[in-house]
């Protein structure tokens, strides 16, 4: 049996992949850093075991645009650099391949349709993303649990980057529930 139930407050960041504004020239600066930190940081409620986190990607040489997919525990912000105990689970390429210009602080709408099965999910358990091309896509398990992925607490922070990679990354949609 799967219960879906939306939950809206932040992840706590469990790893920290490198922001390449992570530096604080200003008072104001640290302040704002520390107030996204504690946002992340809050309790959450025991009911939910589970999330999917999705990430925008772009890769800094050619500016090819995908979204990445990662199932792991609730309350914890995926670090894409440090999976720990996240599965990259799928890739779904945008309809902007390529763009000439870099545009990962602005995601755009999740692809319109059904993405893939999710392989990362215990066997039965039936689940896929649909997206409709306007905004934040849905969960769908079976036929009759569906739930909308909320912005991501990160999602008007600044993107991040792996040290050893042209890949950045910005949080977009997440979704916390229990199988």
């Amino acid at each position: 049996m799967i219960a879906i139930l939306p939950e809206r407050a932040a992840p706590q960041v469990a790893h920290r992949s490198t922001p390449e504004t992570a530096e604080c020239q200003e008072p104001h600066d640290c302040e704002a850093l520390s107030a996204l930190e504690n946002q992340r940081m809050h309790a959450r409620s025991p009911e939910h075991k589970n999330s999917i986190q999705i990430l925008y990607k772009e890769n800094v040489f050619s500016y090819v645009h995908e979204w990445g997919v990662y199932f792991g525990p609730r309350g914890i912000a995926v670090d894409p650099c440090n999976l720990g105990p996240f599965k990259e689970d799928h890739y779904e390429v945008t309809a902007r391949p390529g763009s000439p210009i870099s545009d990962i602080d602005t995601p755009p709408p999740t692809p319109k349709g059904r993405w893939s099965e999710l392989s990362s999910l215990p066997a039965g358990a039936d689940c896929s993303i649909v997206g409709d091309g306007l905004g934040p896509p849905t969960l769908k398990c079976g036929q009759d649990r569906t739930i909308a992925f909320a912005k991501d607490p990160g999602y008007y922070g600044a993107a991040t980057g792996c040290l050893d990679g042209p890949i950045k990354y910005h949080r977009a949609y997440y979704v916390e529930f229990t199988l």
